[in-house]
């Protein structure tokens, strides 16, 4: 399976002003689980990603890819 990026996120993250808090409060997740997504430590679940690329009305190779 591919490894999914987060750079195009974290950038969408800043060009929106955005905190890891933010996606916190978005996906009800704690701040560590957040933290550890984004370092890509662990594995976004489909229905983040669903929750992201709507929040940020992106398409999944948009935010992701």
């Amino acid at each position: 399976m591919e490894k999914i990026k987060n750079a195009e996120l974290k950038a969408e993250m800043a060009r929106n002003g955005h905190t890891q808090e933010k996606l916190c409060n978005l996906l009800k997740l704690p701040q560590s689980s957040i933290s550890q997504k984004l370092a890509g430590k662990i594995e976004w679940r489909k229905n983040e990603i669903d929750i992201l690329c709507a929040f940020y009305g992106k398409s999944y190779e948009e935010l992701f890819k």
